[in-house]
């Protein structure tokens, strides 16, 4: 029997690529099928979550806005979150195990995966900025905490939810509460000499006509690596300024296709075939 996983999200997020899962299927003799399906509204999560659990499906990914909403809002048919859900306050992979859903994320690992393979990059004993606290920034934050960075400097456009996240990292008593600060926005182009890493976690960048995240002129000033969430377009502002100046950058693709290697090995309990899987997301997004 054909087993079935989804991407779920209202509005539809491509966040991950349903050929990538399908070619991953096909290339170990995998009986299953990945679809994207659209919940109806906001309002209906829970009643669209239980006919998924009665319709037999074995898994599915989730995207904005359902990643935090999913914890809350998912109720008899979801028993479990791990680790790094109950850190980041977010899920973007479920499972079927023992007939009930359990929460995952594996954005964190995504994130990693990519530093570590596009920038050659550890996070241990570095310091980094941090900008955007969404559900991505918050797995980014996650991964290089988890990491032992030295520090992570967080900022966003509205404040509130900065210090909100280094709160929350403060009173866990999982990390270190020094190794979290906040910087305001305007004061980023005056510091950007002590960065060892920079991360986009916002879209800014996405439109041609967003504004520069960073002066181009201002990247002058840091020799850090600079890793840019956003994979569509392919070179943003933010990455051609960085290279402009000889600095390591890179974008999104990689934390996209590892995030979705890790769902992949998940839900089938088998190392994923990245080559393959990787072939099909670059040609799905190059359509």
């Amino acid at each position: 029997m054909t087993k079935k996983y989804a991407l779920i999200g209202y509005p539809l997020h491509h966040s991950f690529s349903p050929g990538m899962h399908n070619a991953g299927f096909k290339a170990l003799g995998i009986d299953a099928e990945y679809r994207s399906l659209e919940i109806p509204s906001e309002r209906e999560v829970d009643a669209f979550i239980q006919s998924l659990h009665a319709s037999g499906y074995a898994g599915f990914n989730v995207t904005v806005p359902y990643k935090t909403k999913f914890i809350t809002e998912v109720k008899d048919v979801y028993c479990c979150s791990d680790e790094s859900v109950r850190a980041i306050g977010a899920v973007n992979t479920v499972t079927l195990e023992s007939g009930f859903y359990c929460g995952y994320n594996t954005d964190w690992y995504g994130f990693l995966k990519a530093l570590a393979i596009d920038l050659s990059f550890s996070p241990a004993g570095k310091t980094a900025l941090l900008i955007g606290t969404g559900g991505a920034g918050k797995a980014c934050l996650y991964a290089l905490l988890k990491s032992k960075a030295h520090k992570v400097v967080i900022s966003d456009k509205d404040l509130q939810k900065a210090f909100a996240l280094r709160q929350h990292y403060a009173t866990s008593g999982d990390f270190s509460s020094s190794a979290l600060e906040v910087i305001e926005p305007e004061n980023i182009a005056h510091d950007l000499q002590r960065f060892d890493l920079i991360v986009n976690a916002t879209t800014c960048g996405m439109h041609a006509d967003d504004p520069e995240l960073i002066a181009e002129r201002d990247l002058a000033h840091t020799s850090a690596c600079v890793y840019d969430l956003i994979y569509n377009p392919a070179e943003t502002k933010l990455v051609n300024a960085a290279r402009a100046h000889g600095l390591n950058a890179s974008n999104g693709l990689m934390m996209l296709l590892y995030q979705g290697v890790r769902a992949f090995e998940l839900w089938t309990g088998h190392d994923a075939p990245v080559d393959v899987m990787k072939k099909a997301l670059l040609a799905q997004l190059s359509h």
